[in-house]
């Protein structure tokens, strides 16, 4: 049986200090158990000088079953850079989803997989 294991986001697009919402989705064995998902929300740095990564958040989800849709809502901090394209540097924000599957490598192996997707955070508005 065909295993298919993927993520959505709602948007590619969130404001510093909003929600960033979405879907685990895993379809497809069922002799096969994940004994934890992991879905957490970075950035890293590329270009001059020194390069940069920071996790600033992250959810688990333990003992999760195959044939799921999961929802998942995960709130990004204030004081955080937001994404950039300059000349010399980047700031990138991704969304990854960490997977690990119990007895994939045999009764006593287990396997890590990751699936990613880029997201754009933009700065925090202050409304007045």
């Amino acid at each position: 049986m065909l295993i298919s294991i993927d993520f959505e986001l709602e948007t590619p697009e969130v404001e510093l200090g909003q929600v960033v919402t979405g879907n685990f989705i895993w379809q497809g064995s069922t002799a096969r158990k994940s004994i934890s998902v992991d879905i957490a929300i970075g950035w890293c740095t590329q270009g001059k000088g020194y390069q940069d990564q920071d996790t600033v958040c992250h959810q688990v989800f333990n003992e999760v079953e195959p044939d799921v849709i999961m929802p998942f809502a995960i709130a990004l901090p204030l004081n955080a850079p937001p994404s950039y394209s300059g000349k010399l540097i980047k700031i990138m924000w991704k969304v990854t989803t960490t997977i690990y599957i119990q007895g994939f490598l045999g009764k006593f192996g287990n396997q890590k997989e990751e699936f990613s997707r880029p997201i754009k955070v933009l700065p925090y508005r202050v409304v007045p």
